[in-house]
């Protein structure tokens, strides 16, 4: 920790270094059980950053503003590919989207292309909005008039590479949540799995994880209160969209899953068109590569052990508590 706060003190000019040294110094206070250390250097750490970003929230809201106003218009499945290959798993960041794709990925049928940016990445191909950003609302709201079939086979033309040996395939990125509408009309036989999280787990896991700086997915993660609006408008959009394709859409919840892992995975399992194979529920085996922030936990047998970890922070988080309607 000395020696942290010593590199942290040389970097008190530069953002960046200082973010990577206050997440670094937040392990090392959580570590000897010193929540309020760890808390407040995360804070202080990440103020620049949330200047940098102080527009992020309204762009954020816009953008949910706009799906919510559109999620019926999904219902209306003209045309699309016939692949039934896509399997998606989405929800916030650290809500256990990785566990739910290793899960998945033990099948023999199934292999896992990680958190792919494909669908995204062909919505913005086919529109060709003039921004330079992947997602934002000029893009969303031109992909409304995109032919659906087009851009259910550019998808599976940008991901044929993961299908030479295995039928389905798992694509994780936690937020293709923002184009549940458009993977339905474009791939309306893929499969689509919602993880839910409990609010406070999800949000404090969020300000706690050093995401990619350079990403603007990440971007409303430097405030605390900017990650439970974007908690609360992600957890409204999915309930709409759940009630407009609830045959189409799992919303898993977490807690059950660790909880009751026998029963979950095979229902888990049965959702995603496949028979059921034992080994599904013994991640641990799953010996593919991994790159996210769950890396060490899904190396770990299924268990429990992060579920209420929020409130180590309770004391800090009092306003957030608030804002999202949770009693301790």
């Amino acid at each position: 920790i000395d020696r942290l706060l010593a590199l942290k003190e040389q970097l008190k000019d530069n953002a960046d270094g200082g973010l990577h040294i206050g997440h670094a110094l937040a392990k090392e206070f959580e570590a000897i059980g010193d929540y309020r250390g760890a808390f407040e250097v995360l804070n202080k750490a990440k103020a620049p950053k949330r200047k940098q970003f102080a527009d992020i929230d309204s762009r954020f809201q816009a953008l949910f503003d706009f799906l919510e106003q559109t999620a019926a218009d999904s219902t209306k499945i003209k045309s699309g590919s016939e692949s039934d290959s896509p399997i998606f798993v989405i929800g916030m960041p650290r809500s256990g989207t990785t566990l739910v794709e290793r899960i998945i990925s033990n099948h023999s049928q199934v292999t896992s292309g990680g958190e792919l940016q494909d669908f995204g990445v062909a919505v913005k191909e086919l529109t060709r909005t003039a921004s330079n950003q992947v997602l934002d609302l000029a893009t969303l709201a031109a992909a409304e008039d995109l032919d659906f079939s087009a851009l259910g086979e550019r998808y599976l033309e940008r991901t044929a590479f993961l299908r030479k040996d295995h039928h389905f395939v798992v694509d994780k990125l936690p937020f293709n949540f923002f184009y549940v509408g458009l993977i339905r009309r474009a791939l309306p036989k893929a499969r689509i799995v919602c993880l839910v999280r409990d609010p406070m787990d999800t949000c404090i896991g969020n300000f706690r994880q050093l995401f990619s700086i350079n990403s603007p997915y990440y971007a409303y993660a430097y405030d605390l209160m900017n990650i439970g609006r974007f908690y609360q408008r992600f957890e409204e959009l999915m309930a709409r969209w759940k009630a407009h394709h609830p045959q189409a859409i799992r919303l898993q919840s977490y807690e059950a899953l660790v909880t009751n892992p026998q029963e979950e995975v095979r229902e888990l399992i049965s959702f995603c068109g496949l028979d059921w194979e034992p080994q599904c529920v013994q991640v641990e085996t799953n010996n593919t590569p991994v790159s996210t922030a769950s890396k060490v936990q899904v190396r770990e047998a299924i268990n429990a052990r992060s579920v209420g970890r929020w409130k180590h922070y309770s004391e800090h988080t009092q306003s957030l508590q608030q804002l999202l309607g949770i009693s301790t």
